[in-house]
């Protein structure tokens, strides 16, 4: 998207997380460091305050306005919802969400099939072990629950219809489309839960295979089987 300036996988609970890495100040500091953030004047750590985590915010917010960018904030929900064992027990709400109460937002909730949403999580060897199925669907189904408002987009139909999902997300945003998007994505060599090399010339769909052992381990589940249901899949 152009004129954007993205904080990445952060809100007020994960901003201490991975030695700061996902920090607000970190990530600006890093990548655009041409912005002004002399209203900042505390410690980095204060961030995890959902009060000054906002309070951050609303000043980038000023100085992303004041060079004509837009402010996109990727939420890490996961310690808010689920959060074993990064955090625990989990707050089961948005620390985001309590941060930004008094700022005008537009929120968009990219979903993922469950089994495939939890077989992405247990291949990072920090969960492996310790993300529990059913704490896994109880945290999705509530994170469903507590952003009914917000705009529902398929990971699945991001890679199926790419360009026409790119276009509603910057609408629904009000951003805009970089022009030049096609030819920049293969230097990118990481797209998060899709096999994607730079050799491509944009995003294949992705082909689900379902194994029958997670199916019979889910299906019986009746968050599993709710959470489906609210995001149009095939149980």
């Amino acid at each position: 998207m152009e004129k954007v300036v993205l904080l990445s996988e952060t809100n007020p609970q994960s901003a201490n997380l991975f030695s700061f890495a996902l920090n607000p100040v970190t990530q600006i500091a890093k990548n655009y460091p041409h912005l002004n953030t002399g209203f900042f004047t505390g410690n980095m750590v204060e961030l995890g305050s959902p009060k000054l985590f906002g309070e951050y915010v609303n000043g980038l917010l000023t100085e992303c306005e004041l060079i004509g960018h837009n402010l996109v904030i990727r939420d890490y929900n996961y310690v808010d919802y689920i959060g074993t064992p990064l955090v625990w027990p989990a707050s089961q709400k948005s620390s985001l969400d309590v941060a930004l109460k008094n700022l005008i937002t537009r929120e968009i909730l990219l979903v993922r099939h469950p089994i495939d949403q939890y077989q992405s999580l247990i291949s990072h060897p920090e969960l492996r072990n310790a993300l529990d199925n059913k704490e896994f669907l109880k945290g999705y189904r509530l994170l469903l629950e507590n952003h009914m408002v917000a705009r529902m987009i398929k990971f699945e139909d991001l890679f199926l219809s790419f360009d026409q999902v790119m276009r509603d997300i910057a609408t629904h945003l009000l951003l805009n489309v970089n022009p030049a998007q096609k030819t920049l994505i293969p230097s990118v060599d990481w797209v998060t839960g899709h096999e994607f090399g730079k050799t491509s010339t944009k995003p294949e769909s992705i082909q689900r295979h379902l194994n029958s052992e997670m199916l019979d381990l889910f299906r019986p589940l009746d968050d599993y089987q709710e959470i489906c249901k609210a995001c149009g899949y095939e149980p």
